[in-house]
């Protein structure tokens, strides 16, 4: 029974830590137990997701319109998450378009303010995933949506732990969000863990669809990896944003092309 409170405990860390949800259960934050919530990172996402999907099953139905309920379903994950991944992605974009260093990437990344490089990017993400939405829906209904944001949510959110227990953390102990990542592992269990969290929705897809996210997904996180691992040597907090991101709009992407072929 307290094993069983235990990983409850680092699941609503998890939770606060990812959205904006109110977590009275997760308990008073101590940097040292955040490592500890990296498997449940997946399980967020299929919470973030779920969310979604509930949006763009209601929003469908009163408005019959499959891209403003593709809209909802977007406003209501950045509502959840606090475009917590989306400021990610803007801060990368613009440290790599306007740094020509390590030091001056890592410095234009830490700075709030979103440049033009950041905001174009911003754009084009969410116009891809609105799109890929909308159309998804109008050739495949409600529940190709819904299982393909539950599904894309929570495969992205698992890529991500690649980079964080594989890479060095670039910045030092300045309050910086990511850093009780530095240096995180997970053992085989916990890995099994987190995986659980993506066989559940990649069940409900079919195989050729599912394969196509995982391809999509695969390649928006690889290249950000392989990007970022050549030009910082590491990762930091807004690269993981990067990272998740990409990898959500090219898993939907994936899904779109895949359920299209069959």
């Amino acid at each position: 029974m307290r094993s069983l409170h235990r990983e409850w405990r680092r699941f609503a860390q998890a939770l606060r830590y990812f959205t904006r949800l109110p977590c009275p259960s997760a308990g008073r934050y101590r940097a040292a137990h955040v490592p500890r919530t990296l498997p449940y990172f997946p399980w967020v996402g299929l919470i973030v997701g779920g969310l979604s999907a509930g949006a763009y099953l209601v929003a469908s139905t009163l408005f019959a319109s499959a891209s403003l309920a593709a809209l909802c379903a977007l406003a209501t994950h950045l509502i959840v998450t606090g475009a917590f991944h989306e400021d990610g992605l803007a801060d990368t974009v613009d440290g790599f378009g306007g740094g020509y260093d390590t030091i001056r990437v890592l410095a234009i990344m830490k700075d709030s303010r979103v440049g033009t490089f950041g905001a174009v990017a911003l754009w084009l993400a969410l116009t891809l995933q609105w799109q890929a939405l909308t159309l998804l829906g109008s050739a495949h209904g409600v529940f190709a949506v819904c299982s393909a944001l539950v599904a894309a949510h929570a495969a992205a959110r698992f890529i991500v732990l690649i980079p964080m227990t594989r890479l060095p953390y670039l910045r030092s102990a300045d309050g910086s969000k990511a850093y009780p990542f530095a240096a995180a592992k997970l053992t085989r269990g916990e890995w099994a863990k987190a995986g659980l969290a993506i066989v559940l929705p990649l069940a409900a897809l079919p195989l050729a669809v599912a394969s196509g996210m995982i391809a999509g997904i695969g390649l928006g996180a690889g290249y950000w990896i392989w990007r970022t691992d050549k030009r910082l040597g590491g990762f930091t907090g807004d690269v993981l944003g990067a990272i998740e991101s990409t990898a959500f709009t090219t898993g939907l992407l994936g899904i779109l092309c895949a359920w299209n072929s069959i």
